[in-house]
């Protein structure tokens, strides 16, 4: 899943969960947001995902491949745990909310309380008719309202699934919080059966990654294990771009 159609339009879900949170664009610190306060699109991971799903489908893996329209979040939750997850979007994290100095938050009947101490609300990932959430400020957690949370993620069906790779930091490259946000959906594919995680940690080069990607399933593909493939990835990607911006950033975490 890749490139979603932020601006997409569509008619959510209204079926909301029972920790139901609003948020205002105030809050929203650490979202790389345009001009016009909406989410930009991420043209670079189209052919990031197109590549990979090519990758697969040439070594006769059964591959689906959600970009545009169809990376929606409704998608996520109904899939049945796929051997590999691969997303790439834009990834987010809201910094510690300090009510105190949130007035506005106040009079808009947030519970700022709750979102400041449960970080699984405070990251997830943004899909497919994201900004319209954004733009009208509808509930954080929504049936398919274009925002994935940590809290939502954490309930996908991935008990059988070996690998989720989260493509997802376009949050503002290199600062401290943007790993925590990658943290926080860690532990939601963690609790939700993922038994490895392959993220990077703050924004890279949009050609470094494809090749880094396009380097990782080429190994994965020919029969290597994950760890295999991350570590000869990793080597080759260092011999190339010896600086540790580029080959730093991506982290595996599991077995």
């Amino acid at each position: 899943m890749g490139a979603p159609n932020f601006d997409y339009s569509y008619v959510a879900d209204s079926t909301l969960l029972e920790d139901n949170v609003s948020f205002t664009y105030q809050t929203m610190r650490d979202l790389s947001l345009d001009g016009n306060r909406r989410a930009a699109p991420l043209p670079a991971t189209r052919s990031e995902v197109e590549g990979i799903n090519q990758t697969l489908a040439s070594t006769a893996w059964n591959t689906q491949l959600l970009t545009g329209n169809d990376a929606l979040e409704g998608s996520l939750k109904q899939m049945e745990s796929p051997r590999i997850l691969h997303i790439a979007t834009h990834g987010y994290f809201l910094e510690d909310i300090k009510p105190e100095n949130d007035n506005g938050m106040r009079m808009m009947g947030m519970d700022v309380n709750r979102v400041a101490e449960n970080s699984m609300l405070r990251s997830g990932l943004l899909l497919a008719g994201c900004n319209k959430t954004l733009a009208d400020n509808t509930p954080l957690t929504g049936g398919d309202n274009g925002i994935l949370t940590a809290y939502e993620a954490a309930l996908l069906d991935l008990s059988k699934t070996e690998l989720v790779v989260l493509s997802a930091c376009e949050t503002g490259k290199g600062e401290i919080l943007n790993g925590e946000g990658v943290q926080g959906l860690r532990k939601a594919m963690t609790d939700a059966g993922a038994e490895h995680i392959l993220m990077s940690l703050w924004k890279v080069d949009d050609k470094v990654t494809s090749e880094y990607m396009q380097t990782f399933y080429g190994h994965y593909a020919q029969g290597k294990s994950i760890c295999e493939s991350y570590n000869l990835t990793r080597n080759e990607i260092k011999q190339k771009y010896p600086q540790p911006y580029y080959w730093g950033a991506f982290v595996l975490i599991g077995e």
